[in-house]
Formats: structure tokens, sequence, C-alpha cells
């Protein structure tokens, strides 16, 4: 009973890997330094991004990559703001054109739309300025400009987006330089 059990959790793992194989796609992870500004926060912090991109052309000049991007803020170098610690949440969708391809190397250009959610807190529980939890949902546009260094014939790539913007609702603004790395699953 055990192995037929087994053999049953198996043929269909088999078959899911065999149609994933036939597809080509790259795991896409990143990590950044962005300055992010909502209704009430604003701080610098890391940012980490992993998602999946596919090529949706034959020539594979545009990809659609969906990501989830998530990072920690603080109020760092700003003597103007009372203390914050703020986590932001986003999953996104972006399209990437290669504007200019060579042979190992590609300036591209990416547009998409994120929703975010960013909860923390607000002040460090001092007398004067007390402090306060907060949460809010932003959603909104994103778009960058980049370089991807590449090789045909090996499974990995590398992305390097020197500025890249979000801009959404309740003045919500993002804003980051990101190093990734793309790892292609099937050749």
């Amino acid at each position: 009973m055990k192995y037929l059990l087994w053999i049953l959790l198996l043929i269909p793992s088999y078959s899911l890997a065999q149609e994933v194989a036939e597809r080509k796609g790259a795991l896409k992870a990143g990590i950044g330094l962005g300055y992010n500004e909502g209704d009430k926060e604003s701080g610098l912090g890391l940012v980490y991004t992993i998602g999946w991109q596919k090529a949706i052309d034959s020539r594979e000049r545009l990809r659609i990559n969906p990501n989830i991007l998530f990072g920690g803020f603080t109020p760092l170098m700003m003597t103007d703001k009372r203390d914050q610690y703020i986590r932001s949440g986003s999953f996104g969708c972006h399209l990437y054109y290669d504007m200019l391809k060579g042979k190992h190397l590609s300036l591209f250009a990416m547009v998409g739309a994120y929703g975010n959610y960013t909860r923390g807190l607000l002040g460090d529980g001092e007398f004067n300025t007390g402090s306060e939890y907060y949460h809010k949902f932003y959603a909104g546009g994103t778009a960058s400009l980049g370089i991807r260094v590449y090789n045909p014939s090996k499974r990995i790539g590398y992305e390097i987006r020197p500025l890249t913007f979000q801009y959404g609702s309740n003045q919500h603004f993002m804003g980051y330089v990101m190093v990734s790395i793309d790892f292609e699953i099937r050749r």
C-alpha cells in the first residue's frame, strides 16, 4: 500500500515536471537598496525580489515577470522624521522589452503594475511623540531601465537596474537600485 501511494504521487509529479521542462523560463531573484514613501511613512532600506520570468515572443525580446518584492525601511540619515519601522510587500507583474540586444548584452525597459501592502510602527513610544501602528494598501505602476548580461549557452544571466520607480495611490513612491540573477530552468 505504501508503494502504491508513492507511485500515485510520483506519476503526476513526473508529468508536471515534463510540462515545465518544455517551457523556457527562468527563476529571478534580486537584492537592492531602496527608498519608500507613502501616506504616513518614509525610509531607506533593503529590498528583495523573487519571481518567474518567461519569454513571450519567438525572438525572446519580450518577457513577462510575475514577482514578489519585499523589504524593510527605517528613516536612516533622515533627521526630520520620527522613528519608523516599516515592512512592505508587493506583488507585481512586469513586461521587459530588449530595446538593444547584442550577443551577450541587452539594454531593456520594463513597465508593469503592482499591489503593495505596507505596515509598521510610527514613533518609538516616547512621551512627546507616542507611537502608532498602521497598515496601508497601495496600487500603481512600475517603470525601469537596465542592463542584462547573459550567455545564451549558459543557464545564468545577470541584471542591473540602476533606476526603478513605483508610483501609486495615496502618494506612494518607491525607488530602488537592484542587482538580480536569472537562473534558466530549461535550455
